[in-house]
Formats: structure tokens, C-alpha cells, sequence
């Protein structure tokens, strides 16, 4: 990890054990995992320079988003812990450094700073296909955590105001189809 950044957060996996990328976005590094030994994996260049991990419910995956290399834009993969493939599965335009959160159905939760002023939520599928855009989130500048199951949402601003928000019809707009 690079010296005088925070530690990214470790994910935990719901096998056992856990996931962290590094500050450099180059590496995810798998830790404490039962029967198995510590690892460090570099992914293919074409992932970017990751900066989240998101473990799939069943523990089999990662969800990851980071800036591809070469251009102004997010790409989201998809980490195969058994062979080690990555896949792209979206490309989105934008700031992230919020994790993606698995769904109960399978889909993908991924926060995306579009402007300055504006945060908005898509769902990815994991198997690939057009991002589906949610809708725009009420505060610019904050953190946003999203529940386990994708029903509930907090919101945090970065301001003197140090309150925390609850985002009403959050479970409706995720769960919304056209």
C-alpha cells in the first residue's frame, strides 16, 4: 500500500476471509480465506486501475469498478476468484469511488458521480448489457451507503452538517423496471 494514503477498506466474502485493493489500483489482494493462502492478484491491464472490490453474495466473484486506461471513463468487471478471468461487463462515464453492491437479484448497484453536482445510481448486469440508469441522488457532495439486500440507503454529506439521511423510495427506485 502506499505510504501516507489510508488503507482501502477491506470487503469481507461470505465464504471467509476478505478482499482489499490497493491504493495503487493495480493489485487486489485476498486475505484469510479458510484452507487457502494469501494472495495477491494483478489483473489485466485492459481492467484499469481499480479502486473497489465487491464480493458476489455466494462468495464466488468480485465486482470491481475502476478507470480504464486511456480513456475518460469507469469500466466494471467481473473477477472469477475460481480462474482468475476478468470480463467487462459495463463501461460508464463518470467519477466512482463508491463500491458496487450486489442486489438480492443478482443485479449490481454502481453510485456514479456524472458532474460536479450530480450523483446518480445504474444497475449493471453482471453478465453484461446496457447500464440501466435509476435516477439522480438528492445530495452532490456526500458518501452513500447502500444495504446488504439493496432496500436501504444513507447519505452522508461532506459539509459542516454532519447529519446522516435516509433516502425514502430508495428500495422502489432500485427495484423499479421500465
Amino acid at each position: 500500500f502506499r505510504a501516507g494514503l489510508p488503507p482501502p477498506p477491506i470487503q469481507g466474502i461470505p465464504t471467509g476471509g476478505g478482499v482489499v485493493a490497493s491504493t495503487l489500483g493495480r493489485q487486489l489482494h485476498l486475505m484469510d480465506r479458510p484452507g487457502l493462502r494469501d494472495t495477491t492478484i494483478e489483473p489485466p491491464a485492459h481492467a484499469g486501475v481499480i479502486f473497489s472490490a465487491e464480493p458476489s453474495p455466494d462468495g464466488k466473484e468480485l465486482a470491481t469498478v475502476g478507470w480504464l486506461p486511456g480513456e475518460d471513463s469507469l469500466g466494471v468487471h467481473i473477477f472469477r476468484l475460481a480462474d482468475g478471468s476478468m470480463r467487462r461487463v459495463a463501461v460508464l462515464f463518470g467519477d466512482n469511488l463508491e463500491t458496487p453492491r450486489w442486489l438480492p437479484d443478482g443485479m449490481l448497484l454502481v453510485p456514479l458521480q456524472e458532474t460536479r453536482w450530480a450523483e446518480a445510481l445504474y444497475r449493471v448486469s453482471p453478465t453484461g448489457g446496457q447500464p440501466e440508469r435509476l435516477g439522480t441522488l438528492p445530495l452532490m457532495t456526500a458518501s452513500y451507503r447502500f444495504s446488504a439486500d439493496g432496500t436501504r440507503g444513507v447519505i452522508r454529506a461532506f459539509e459542516q452538517n454532519t447529519d446522516v439521511h435516509v433516502v425514502r423510495g430508495f428500495a422502489q427506485m432500485v427495484n423499479a423496471r421500465p
